[in-house]
């Protein structure tokens, strides 16, 4: 349980929550789109802004670190979630296994079964 409690921590000290990630990649691709489209016009321009064009392709190429790195975190976050959810479903698995055999014992009883 302590490990659970650190890696919660963890994820809401070093990551993004991972109900707003979504919002974050869409408004990273968005922004994307926008530099790719400035740059397609900087491309057509006569005479060629070699400047403005670099500018461009720096800035695109920050973005898709950016977004390369969101994905990244909001992986390690679903990966960290589905650890805990598969602890719960494994204790919810045992108690299910234990109630079935604790219900045929009951069950034989009635119907006058002996198991011993």
């Amino acid at each position: 349980m302590k490990n659970n409690w650190i890696s919660r921590r963890f994820r809401k000290k070093f990551t993004y929550p991972i109900n707003s990630t979504g919002e974050r990649l869409e408004r990273l691709r968005i922004e994307i789109d926008t530099l790719q489209k400035g740059l397609e016009k900087a491309e057509a321009k006569y005479p060629k802004d070699y400047g403005e064009i670099h500018e461009l392709q720096m800035q695109i190429d920050s973005k898709v670190s950016r977004l390369s790195q969101v994905r990244e975190w909001y992986t390690a976050a679903l990966l960290e979630g589905l650890k805990s959810e598969s602890w719960a479903l494994k204790w919810l698995a045992i108690a299910l296994i234990a109630l079935t055999v604790i219900l045929t014992i009951f069950t034989a009883r009635l119907v006058g079964i002996r198991l011993w």
